[in-house]
């Protein structure tokens, strides 16, 4: 991760590059090489609050897929365990499906309010229907305390990704020094048996915790290459090997 200082307080949080175990070997993605998602479904948010650096553009997208760690939203109350017609979510969906693949499959970003307790307070990620993913716990990455950030609160419903970007928001103040937190995830631990795929995943408030975390970035990772494919790449490579020095 990297820090960046904007001046006037604010300072952003960038995501570059991140290294993962999976199964015997490891793994290590930039950027560019994770899956992302768009933000395709708000269901329900009567009220919700964003949170950004000052001068930030509030894009709809912007909040789950720019690599920026510290622009993200509180997210609608849930029931606790999976999503209901009624409850409050939204709904991310991938440029290419997830594979449960060899150990973790994904990663999510967030932020942490310093009050709050990890497992007392989490958000969930859930497949719908399917087993919940709770983020965060007590295994996830907590970085340092930054800059306090900006709030904005909608003052008309959210019912659309589109609404973030058109709806009118007013500053409520400021959050401040939230902790960043980052995690992977395992499609096992939301039913998906192995070498299943998912397209999207639902993300709620854990019930009635009152938003104790914000997502702020969420992406899969490229599916571990089999043992197999990764053998007849060697022989590849050693035959035009041969070949050159023939």
């Amino acid at each position: 991760m990297n820090s960046y200082n904007l001046g006037s307080g604010d300072r952003r949080i960038g995501f570059q590059r991140i290294g993962v175990t999976r199964g015997a070997q490891n793994y290590a993605y930039w950027d560019n090489e994770v899956i992302m998602p768009s933000l395709n479904r708000i269901n329900g948010m009567s009220s919700l609050t964003v949170v950004t650096p000052s001068g930030v553009t509030k894009d709809a997208n912007a909040f789950l897929r720019d690599p920026w760690f510290n622009t993200g939203f509180h997210l609608g109350v849930g029931n606790g365990s999976s999503f209901g017609p009624s409850d409050q979510w939204t709904q991310v969906t991938f440029d290419r499906p997830i594979i449960n693949s060899t150990g973790p499959d994904g990663f999510i970003a967030g932020l942490q309010y310093l009050w709050v307790t990890p497992n007392l307070s989490p958000m969930i990620i859930s497949t719908s229907p399917g087993n919940s993913f709770v983020f965060p716990t007590s295994g996830g990455f907590a970085g340092s305390s930054t800059d306090p950030l900006q709030q904005y609160t909608y003052t008309t419903p959210v019912a659309t990704p589109a609404d973030l970007v058109s709806a009118s928001n007013t500053p409520s103040g400021t959050l401040i020094d939230p902790t960043h937190v980052l995690q992977t995830f395992d499609l096992s631990s939301m039913g998906v048996p192995p070498g299943g795929t998912v397209s999207s995943l639902y993300l709620q408030d854990w019930s009635g915790n009152g938003n104790g975390v914000s997502p702020t970035f969420i992406a899969g990772f490229p599916a571990v290459p089999e043992p197999a494919s990764l053998a007849l790449a060697s022989i590849g490579l050693l035959a035009l090997g041969r070949r050159r020095r023939e």
